[in-house]
């Protein structure tokens, strides 16, 4: 009886490397016309050091950013997920800290930056934004349905994985957001004490499950050990991650973040591990004005002159 159970329960994807070599040819002449029409691959990350050289998210991976507390990590999450939302795909948001009003208010300054819409987040969460302007935004957002939330506002309780997957097949996105993968908790099943690095380390085996079973991305923001944390202005190297190596050996890509020591306006980022591609380990830097919603790397500046004034820099030039 048990090894029927077992039988039952493990379902693992067994494919013939031999014998189902030509379906290759089909996945790369798919690739090459991918490449030519749009000249990326995958889901738009919204950096450009991925999105300049056509590596897009790509289905059945697990994309982790860094970062110590308070610089900025969900506001590059909300990027990416605008810059995916731009490309017609279908979002995910789990919130463990935000409300989903937060949330929202986040998504309408960043996204309506995108569109050449300034609506400035201070404002619109003080009620002194333009009435006219964002009512017209709001109309023309609600024809969507594109983008869910969930926060912990209906149970009060953290999330689980288990949540996370259950939410996952009855929205079927194609990017599932995570805004703190240390605020998840243990799956329901899961019984007894146990440390913080055994629960993460059981919970991205799921995620990771999920995101290729399901052939999706899973998106996390995710906090730097108490060491790299004191320090703001360097992004953590990958041995920095918090409560062990578990996420690092699990995720397909780490992108790591920290705030500049000269200017405030913007933000450092590299990306220690890049599963197929190559890790970028110079500090690159982020524009990061983000109560206009503008985030976009140095040196490959949108058109964004509708939103330049006098103390922006020659970043828009």
């Amino acid at each position: 009886a048990d090894l029927a159970q077992l039988r039952l329960g493990e379902k693992r994807n067994v494919v013939f490397i031999d014998a189902d070599a030509e379906k290759r040819m089909f996945e790369f002449m798919e690739r090459k016309k991918l490449m030519g029409a749009r000249g990326l691959l995958g889901i738009p990350t919204g950096l450009a050091a991925f999105d300049k050289e056509g590596r897009g998210f790509t289905p059945g991976e697990v994309v982790v950013v860094m970062g110590p507390t308070g610089t900025g990590k969900s506001w590059i999450l909300t990027h990416m997920m605008c810059a995916a939302y731009e490309d017609d795909q279908n979002l995910l948001m789990i919130s463990p800290e935000l409300t989903s009003d937060e949330f929202a208010l986040r998504f309408d300054t960043m996204l309506a930056c995108r569109r050449n819409i300034e609506l400035k987040n201070s404002e619109l969460a003080t009620g002194t934004a333009d009435q006219k302007l964002y009512a017209n935004w709001l109309k023309k957002l609600s024809t969507e349905r594109r983008l869910a939330c969930a926060d912990s506002a209906g149970t009060g309780k953290p999330f689980n994985f288990d949540d996370i997957w259950r939410l996952a097949l009855d929205h079927k996105p194609s990017m599932v957001v995570i805004d703190g993968l240390h605020l998840i908790s243990s799956t329901q099943r899961r019984g007894g004490d146990r440390s913080g690095w055994e629960v993460l380390k059981e919970g991205v085996e799921m995620l990771k499950a999920l995101a290729q079973q399901e052939k999706l991305v899973v998106l996390c923001a995710h906090q730097s050990d108490r060491a790299a944390s004191r320090k703001e202005t360097v992004p953590p190297g990958i041995a920095s991650i918090g409560y062990g190596f578990s996420v690092s050996q699990s995720c397909d890509r780490m992108i790591s973040m920290s705030r500049d020591p000269d200017n405030e306006l913007q933000r450092l980022y590299k990306v220690p591990k890049f599963r197929g591609g190559k890790p970028i380990i110079e500090d690159r830097t982020l524009r990061w004005d983000v109560d206009r919603g503008i985030i976009h790397e140095i040196g490959f500046a949108p058109d964004l002159s509708w939103a330049k004034s006098e103390d922006d820099s020659n970043d828009f030039a």
